[in-house]
């Protein structure tokens, strides 16, 4: 069974270390059992997951029922021109997976 686990950060960027730097805050917000509803929730805002100016970023990652599942193309969005816009991965990024569970 696939489902769509939704994330919110306040920053997406690679601190000193290399490993990625979320910002003040990094949460999973939510999970739907179809990308058609992720998205909608994302791209509608739904429940204000904006917070106001604080969450700039929101990820969709598809999931598999089961232990140590990966997510190889998970979906990534900010905010932008009053909407969360889907935009690349963002290079902070590459090399890393499993950004909601």
């Amino acid at each position: 069974m696939k489902v769509y686990f939704i994330a919110t950060a306040n920053n997406i960027k690679k601190d000193k270390l290399g490993w990625i730097d979320w910002g003040k805050s990094h949460r999973v917000v939510g999970f739907f059992d179809n990308l058609e509803d992720a998205k909608k929730a994302v791209e509608d805002n739904w429940c204000d997951l904006y917070e106001n100016g604080y969450y700039k970023y929101a990820i969709i990652e598809e999931r598999e029922d089961g232990l140590y599942s990966t997510c190889d193309n998970p979906i990534f969005y900010k905010w932008e021109d009053g909407g969360y816009k889907k935009i690349k991965r963002p290079r902070a990024t590459y090399g890393f997976c499993n950004f909601t569970i």
